[in-house]
């Protein structure tokens, strides 16, 4: 064999000589003549030096499908936004821009030039990687076309809601159905699959950041499309299409919480059949009215029956019952949703409903304050008070949407108060009739589509239903108030109960601060990369009521002047608050500690697989209390080129009140955070101390991920750690 440089046979040189091989790695090819090679060099550097000419063009080509892509990306916003206020010729205005950038991307991205160089180093990979985004771009881009064009009816109606004679006409709904099953999304998806794919050593860090912002947003709109998709597939079926549904309907006050929102103070059943709406007799409640139910009436119409089983139903889930049996949670009525997971909560509901009236439901729909606002707003008509209520509350020209929330939740109280439930729970009729008839007449349109899925967003509106079909529809767009952590992220959700009676929940301050750090990294044999989360939670509430100058029923309405106290023997204006702090399963708890350093009063368990801490809070007239809880455990972590990704779910109870919020996440050591974002958190606003709201803001200081302001819905903090070893 002859040797690379001096092309002598092994037999004419000498013997064991070590063999030597070329610069860029490879052994010479057997009977390699030095003309051919002298021939070789030549012509591969004439390729090489075409190459870098050909390089140029393709390195001016990428600039230009990098900018067309941004300007794409801007142009779909601009659609969305548009989409969103149901401006159709607007939306198709920026998605012709948009198709346009994708076009001239998509041409660049074919050129001969591109082919030829994809085998180059270096710049091989960076040609291969941005044909592959803009494939997804242009895919993104037909569904989105195909969409408008096909959908502009549906759009223009809002899914197709219209409500004529009390009926929810289901076609418009089919038809959404139809339409998204023939939407080329198996394109995208073919295209973000290949994508993820390729391999991008050698690639820019700008390349390698639009294709994971590429991989992002097509993982969103295909996440989209499928809940989409299953909803309106499902929504015919709840509606009645194949048979008469009824469905327990609670209206839950944010004044004094309960798990899922707040004591259900107003109820009725609601039947569709076919689309057609029916609601039966509503009804309030009072857990502290004494007075006897009326001769005659039967458990159908006076929840207080439903509420006084003086036994738990059949078919009760033990781990329930062994939680809140000590409330009697299963059988009474005012307890009944402390359990802020609803599918828990309306399991226990239909339960005590069947058990009580003999007749099974198929689903339960709970709606606070708030929820009912935001629909009350889309007319924006005041709704009528009757002629006295309307002159002691100084609302004679009705009550404005505006102000409906604050209204029930706090004004009625100081009218209609501690001894006077006959006046007030007729009046919370009056006003609950009116803002249900009211919904139902409005019930059309793309903005009351909006103010359900705002409503949703924050749990102010939250549907279970008892077809499993139905259920998991509901659940892909998050309006179960499902309790559930996922697989590749962390989970905490700080939950209140009220336990002092009263209406004192919308004047309060919550705060949730989070001390974290992540370390102990490790990847298990699927390849999976999991750390150790340990830290500390502080919970505190700022109690600004005084101790007189308000009704007792804002205060405290278990206080009894001169007499035995009902269920609580604090002074007006002392808050106790049940807070329980839940957890992924196998999360350890360490000391709670309060404030003055003392072991408050805890109990630490599990229910449906997550940890759960309770504990009991007092806090004074305004006074200020907290209890801080040592807490450890495995989260999963996702893997970014060469980073980490930790995320952390802050799921929301439904509240009146924004909670202030402080996280701050540290990286294992050796590691750093590259960056943190947050997605999600509502508006921030409402009532309470925080009720104005502060900026929620995400940062990185002093190597800290640092997310710091006021939420009213689930929060996502997302924190991007990498090994500066590797960057």
């Amino acid at each position: 064999m002859s040797d690379l440089w001096s092309g002598q046979s092994d037999g004419g040189g000498t013997a064991g000589a070590p063999r030597r091989r070329r610069p860029w790695g490879g052994t010479a090819a057997p009977g390699v003549s030095p003309r051919t090679r002298t021939t070789a060099r030549v012509l591969l550097a004439v390729l090489l030096l075409g190459g870098l000419g050909l390089g140029a063009a393709v390195g001016t080509d990428l600039l230009a499908v990098r900018s067309a892509l941004n300007e794409a990306r801007v142009a779909v916003t601009e659609a969305r936004s548009a989409l969103g206020d149901v401006d159709l010729p607007a939306t198709r205005a920026a998605l012709d821009r948009a198709q346009a950038e994708v076009d001239d991307a998509e041409r660049r991205a074919g050129r001969r030039t591109w082919s030829m160089l994809s085998w180059v180093p270096y710049l091989g990979p960076s040609i291969e990687v941005t044909r592959e985004v803009v494939e997804v771009a242009a895919a993104a881009a037909e569904v989105a076309d195909v969409g408008l064009e096909q959908g502009d009816e549906l759009l223009t109606q809002g899914l197709g809601v219209a409500v004529v004679d009390g009926r929810i006409d289901l076609a418009p709904m089919e038809r959404a159905s139809r339409l998204l099953e023939e939407l080329p999304t198996d394109r995208l998806t073919a295209a973000r699959d290949t994508l993820r794919e390729v391999k991008d050593g050698w690639v820019p860090q700008q390349v390698i950041d639009g294709r994971e912002d590429t991989l992002i947003l097509a993982d969103e709109l295909i996440d989209v499309l499928g809940r989409t998709e299953a909803l309106t597939a499902a929504l015919p079926s709840f509606f009645g299409a194949q048979g008469p549904k009824r469905y327990f309907v609670g209206v839950q006050t944010s004044a004094e919480l309960r798990g899922t929102g707040g004591l259900i103070g107003f109820w009725a059943v609601l039947q569709v059949d076919d689309g057609a709406i029916a609601f039966g007799a509503t009804e309030d409640y009072d857990p502290f009215d004494d007075a006897a139910v009326p001769e005659g009436e039967t458990g159908v119409e006076r929840i207080r029956t439903i509420g006084l089983s003086p036994v738990n139903p059949p078919g009760s889930d033990p781990g329930f019952l062994a939680r809140y049996d000590v409330v009697s949670g299963a059988r009474s009525f005012p307890n009944i949703n402390l359990d802020p997971d609803l599918p828990t909560t309306a399991t226990a509901i239909l339960n005590l409903y069947e058990l009580k009236v003999g007749e099974p439901l198929d689903g339960v729909i709970l709606l606070d304050a708030l929820g009912l606002e935001s629909l009350l707003q889309v007319n924006a008509d005041p709704l009528p008070l009757p002629q006295e209520a309307a002159a002691a509350t100084g609302y004679e020209d009705g009550l404005p949407a505006d102000d409906f929330a604050r209204f029930v939740t706090d004004e009625l109280y100081e009218v209609y108060g501690f001894g006077a439930s006959p006046e007030r729970k007729e009046l919370l009729r009056h006003v609950g009739d009116a803002a249900f008839g009211e919904v139902v007449r409005g019930l059309e349109g793309p903005e009351m589509v909006g103010a359900i899925a705002e409503a949703a967003t924050q749990r102010h509106l939250q549907v279970h239903s008892t077809d499993d079909d139905v259920q998991e529809a509901l659940d892909a767009v998050n309006v179960t108030g499902s309790l559930t952590p996922r697989e590749d992220a962390d989970l905490l959700a700080l939950t209140a109960n009220n336990v002092v009676g009263g209406k004192q929940d919308v004047h309060l301050g919550h705060e949730l601060s989070l001390d974290l750090t992540i370390d102990r990294l490790r990847r298990d044999d699927d390849g999976r990369w999991h750390a150790r989360r340990r830290g500390t939670a502080s919970i505190a509430v700022d109690n600004p009521l005084p101790t007189s100058g308000r009704n007792l029923y804002v205060l405290g309405s278990c206080y009894v002047p001169d007499g035995r106290n009902r269920c609580f023997e604090g002074d007006p204006g002392t808050n106790r608050t049940w807070f329980s702090l839940w957890a992924p399963p196998g999360t350890a708890i360490g000391e709670l500690t309060a404030e003055d350093g003392h072991a408050p009063n805890g109990r630490v368990s599990t229910f449906r697989d997550l940890t759960v801490v309770d504990t009991f809070l007092l806090t004074p007239s305004q006074e200020r209390s907290r209890v801080v809880v040592e807490l450890e455990g495995d989260v999963p972590l996702t893997r970014e080129q060469t980073a980490l990704v930790y995320e952390l779910d802050l799921w929301r109870q439904a509240k009146a009140i924004p909670d202030l919020v402080e996280v701050r996440i540290a990286p294992p050591q050796g590691w750093a955070v590259g960056s943190v974002e947050v997605v999600g958190g509502g508006d921030g606003t409402g009532m309470g101390v925080h009720g104005d709201g502060v900026e929620l803001v995400a940062e990185v200081e002093q190597g800290v991920a640092v997310v710091s302001g006021t939420v009213t819905a689930d929060t996502l903090v997302r924190v991007r750690l990498t090994d500066p070893a590797r960057s």
